[in-house]
């Protein structure tokens, strides 16, 4: 495999999108698994899948940092970054809109029309009120946090990549230790609500520290910087921090065991796309799935809860559990591929060439 240029494509990276989309995707299977004997397993590996938004939080500074160009305009950075979310963003919205509304309302209510279309403003992030940043289709929450990160990027992102490989470091260990260290000072009591919650997993201002970490290790890259850690002791590490989840509080459990393995997991993996050496994550069926990875992560949770209140009775035994989550994957998979297809990489294309578009609402 050749080595890739500087601000070129890093196809290792794209392959571990599916791998954390998938992990977020067992996260939400609770109401599948539990009183079935697939508990036990899901608690080893499921609870703690919610650490595959950090993971995308680190990874999109690191590609945003690391595609850079200093000659673009922020008016072309914002129209790539429109092209690449907005329109499958919406349809998901509009999906969402529906689920919650008519097919699969939340339990306990989660407010009407007007509630579930503020995912449309993608500022839901910036409330503590669940019904709020859970509006709509719920993961879209994430997509608010992103966005702030984009309306920063003027302001951070060039300032960051100016930087030495010295600054790069200390800004790294910074933001390193602002997702470590916050958590473990405010260690709200309650796991799923709250404002402490919100503080420590919603709240766009402290995600932005995954961001920064992550453009800190683009710049190291693009520095020059290589460390001697092969691919495979980091995803050895990266696998080690994610069972390890599960033994600390909840308020350390989503950002601060795995921010340090996902830093080095991400830096290791694009070194090694530059060099040209091994990953083994550079199949073309996984690239294929990582493309697959944003619609999927889009639509997995409508999907299973879809499933979760439509289920008849007789597969309430363990094997039909399984049976309907392995048909939940499938079916999220092969949803995220339709709309990955017929929406996202259509209009993506359009929108980059300056076309005016009705977008897909």
């Amino acid at each position: 495999m050749e080595a890739v240029a500087a601000g070129s494509h890093l196809p290792s990276l794209t392959s571990l999108r599916w791998f954390a989309a998938s992990a977020v995707f067992l996260s939400h299977i609770s109401a599948l698994v539990l009183g079935t004997s697939l508990a036990g397993a899901w608690a080893i590996f499921g609870p703690q899948g919610a650490v595959g938004v950090s993971f995308f939080f680190i990874l999109s500074g690191f590609v945003l940092g690391w595609a850079d160009r200093p000659g673009d305009s922020w008016r072309a950075f914002y129209r790539r970054r429109v092209a690449r979310i907005v329109p499958a963003y919406l349809v998901a919205c509009l999906a969402g809109l529906v689920i919650a509304v008519w097919v699969a309302p939340l339990n306990g209510g989660g407010g009407g029309v007007l509630t579930n279309l503020l995912p449309m403003t993608l500022l839901q992030a910036w409330s503590a009120d669940p019904y709020t940043y859970y509006a709509g289709n719920s993961v879209s929450w994430s997509l608010s946090v992103e966005i702030f990160f984009y309306a920063l990027f003027p302001f951070v992102v060039r300032p960051i990549l100016r930087l030495r490989p010295a600054g790069l470091m200390r800004l790294l260990a910074a933001a390193v230790g602002v997702a470590i260290v916050v958590p473990l000072v405010l260690s709200p009591a309650h796991q799923d609500t709250g404002l402490g919650f919100w503080a420590i997993y919603i709240n766009p201002s402290y995600r932005l520290a995954e961001f920064v970490a992550g453009i800190a290790l683009a710049g190291l890259l693009r520095a020059g910087v290589r460390i001697r850690v092969p691919v495979a002791v980091a995803m050895l590490l990266a696998v080690e921090s994610y069972v390890l989840v599960n033994a600390v509080p909840m308020y350390a459990s989503r950002v601060a065991v795995t921010i340090i393995p996902f830093c080095l997991l991400i830096f290791v993996c694009a070194q090694a796309d530059v060099s040209g050496a091994w990953t083994g994550l550079r199949h073309r069926r996984l690239i294929r799935l990582g493309q697959w990875s944003f619609a999927f992560y889009l639509v997995h949770q409508l999907v299973l809860r879809v499933l979760e209140i439509h289920v008849p009775d007789p597969l309430d035994s363990t094997d039909g559990r399984l049976a309907l989550i392995l048909f939940g994957y499938a079916a999220a998979t092969a949803i995220a591929y339709a709309l990955f297809r017929l929406v996202e990489e259509p209009w993506e294309r359009r929108i980059r060439r300056g076309r005016r578009v009705a977008l897909p609402v």
